[in-house]
């Protein structure tokens, strides 16, 4: 049992697709504060800080799943490093002090990421990164 809502699912896919706060609320006919208190209280649901942290808690939970493609998007070793530290919720400023770089060089490679990936934002990112098979995706045991 996940404790989430079905709306709150739905809500964690979309942000997992790149939607904005304004693309959910009107794809779930909510006026837009509804959809940003259904994301405010998402992210407290999971844990997460931020959305790229509530979509790898959502993949890390099996809450988002999909068929990881058979895909090299051309990541250096960095630009992985960088995708799953946001996944786990740090920012820029975190990242850089982790891996010992500036945070300009952390957020240059966020961008260089986000952009092989066809990302829309840090959120859609870290989906990518889990669906092309660069950040491992948990193996859940079915219930039998």
């Amino acid at each position: 049992m996940t404790g989430l809502t079905g709306r709150r699912l739905r809500v964690l896919a979309l942000m997992a697709e790149g939607r904005t706060n304004l693309e959910i609320s009107e794809l779930l006919g909510l006026a837009p504060m509804g959809a940003n208190f259904h994301i405010c209280r998402l992210l407290r649901e999971l844990g997460a800080v931020c959305r790229a942290h509530a979509v790898g808690e959502g993949w890390r939970r099996g809450l988002l799943t999909g068929d990881q493609r058979d895909v090299d998007p051309g990541l250096t070793s960095h630009q992985v490093q960088i995708v799953a530290l946001l996944a786990d919720g740090l920012t820029y400023s975190q990242a850089a002090r982790r891996l010992d770089r500036t945070t300009e060089a952390v957020k240059s490679d966020a961008v260089q990421a986000r952009r092989k990936l066809g990302a829309a934002n840090a959120a859609h990112a870290v989906d990518l990164a889990y669906r092309a098979g660069l950040l491992p995706a948990p193996v859940l045991e079915r219930a039998s």
